[in-house]
Parts: structure tokens; sequence; C-alpha cells
């Protein structure tokens, strides 16, 4: 082993020029090489806060609704970060309002701190306690007699067509009427851009 590196040391030391070239051109190679591998990298890591932007922090849904115990079984696991949590579809009756209905939905924090929906505020802010709501822009379009920071005491209930319920996101028909169960008070927060 020494012998091949006396060698190769004479060799270099009688070769100057072409050890330089060598030592150039291995140098543009590995700075090249670095420079497509931080490329892609970049590349790679704004497409990921790209699609985070635009569709939010998750990587699953249960499309079932979870009910109990059963939810305790995915809260709890230790391959689960964060839960985000949608509740049931909630129909109100609206007044003096181009659409006849406001369509709810609640969530819990994970939900609004996860998703995408942070992003898109134009005007006031994210729910934070039970009873706030955000509404999009075209609805204060249709109806500029409402704005962020108005209160509304709603009936809420269930769309009925010929005695049976209709679903939450139905198109509205003819003949329909608003059965309502109870009176919910909703405070307008904020406005988003969807």
């Amino acid at each position: 082993m020494k012998i091949i590196n006396e060698y190769t040391y004479e060799h270099l030391k009688n070769n100057k020029r072409h050890t330089i070239s060598i030592l150039v051109a291995i140098t543009i190679a590995s700075v090249l090489l670095f420079s497509l591998c931080i490329f892609l990298y970049s590349m790679w890591e704004s497409k990921l806060n790209v699609t985070i932007d635009e569709y939010g922090y998750w990587q699953g849904e249960i499309m079932a609704p979870v009910f109990g115990e059963k939810l305790k079984h995915i809260t709890e696991n230790p391959d689960v970060e964060s839960t985000m949590i949608k509740g049931n579809w909630y129909t109100a009756e609206l007044h003096d309002a181009k659409r006849p209905y406001l369509l709810s939905r609640d969530a819990n924090k994970d939900f609004w701190n996860n998703m995408n929906f942070k992003n898109s505020v134009l005007e006031g802010r994210l729910p934070e306690e039970s009873g706030e709501i955000v509404i999009s822009k075209l609805f204060f379009t249709d109806n500029p007699q409402y704005k962020v920071g108005d209160k509304l005491i709603l009936p809420v209930g269930n769309r009925m067509l010929n005695n049976e319920i209709l679903s939450t996101n139905a198109y509205k028909q003819e003949g329909e009427t608003f059965e309502a169960l109870e009176t919910k008070t909703y405070t307008i927060v904020g406005k988003l851009d969807i």
C-alpha cells in the first residue's frame, strides 16, 4: 500500500497540469451535483408548502361518522399527531336574504389550525368559541345587510318535502317547508375568500 501511495504522489508531482485539471473537473462536478440536489429539494419543499396552503395539513380522512368510545381509539392512537373533528350539518332559516338557508357545521380548533381556511380569511378571524361562524364572501355580496360582528338569532331545523327530511345540501325544491326544532345564536366573526 505504501508503494502505491508513493507512486501516486510521484505521478501527481510530475504531471502538475493534469493533476490541476483533474482536481478542477472533480470540483466542478461536485458543485453541479450539489446544486442539482439543492434544486430538487427546494422544488419538493415548495410543492409540499403549496399543497399544504391549498388543501391543509392532513393525511387521512374517515368518511363514516365516528361516535363516542370509538373516537378515543383515534385520538389516543400514538401514530395520530392531531385529530380534526367536524360535526353534523345544521340548516338555519334566514329571513330577508337572497338564499333562504344558512348551512353550518361545527369544527374543533385543530380543524381551523390545520385546514386551508386560515389562509383565506379576508376580514375578521377564524372561530374560537361555540356559536362563532365564518361565512364566504359570496354571502356578504348577496346579503349586504349582514356584516362581520353581527349576532344572528336563527331557527335551526330540517327542510321538509312531503313529510320527508331533505338532505342539508339538497337544492331548493318547489313546495319544501322548514321545520324549526330550536333557536341558535350565531356571531359572524370572519369573511372567507371561498
